[in-house]
């Protein structure tokens, strides 16, 4: 019997821990032009770093996207796009900052979103897609 609920356990633990490292990373599903990461936490070494399709984003990790160029990110039922001339981050599980660009945020699920900018802060419940636009200078549009 002890070997069994050995075995069960160690299982258990691997599939535990690998639930709880999947949830933290968010991944890229398509990116076209030049997409760049820049970590806020790296400090003395160049934080800018290409995003590529093996890149993994952490919460506080800046997206910015060249001209012409777009990403899209997946996180469990979350869809992220990032348009072309933005620069965005996803502050945690239900919170976006957006410097400036565009974002269409789409959630198969019920959210509790919050959304921010340098100018403007909003929270969304519920579930679908709207797309977020901050021009420089300007007040936040939303489009839902």
């Amino acid at each position: 019997m002890k070997p069994i609920f050995f075995t069960l356990f160690k299982l258990a633990t691997v599939f535990t821990v690998a639930f709880f490292l999947g949830a933290q990373n968010k991944k890229p599903s398509y990116i076209y032009g030049k997409v760049e990461l820049i970590d806020e936490t790296q400090k003395g070494s160049n934080p800018v770093s290409n995003f590529e399709y093996n890149s993994s984003i952490t919460d506080n990790t800046i997206i910015a996207t060249g001209k012409g160029s777009r990403t899209e990110i997946l996180e469990n039922d979350i869809t992220l796009r990032v348009g072309s001339l933005s620069v965005t981050k996803w502050l945690g599980e239900n919170s976006i900052w957006l410097h400036s660009g565009s974002i269409l945020y789409c959630s198969e699920t019920y959210q509790n979103l919050e959304i921010s900018t340098t100018k403007s802060k909003a929270k969304i419940n519920g579930k679908g897609s709207f797309i977020l636009r901050q021009p420089k200078m300007e007040d936040l549009n939303l489009f839902l």
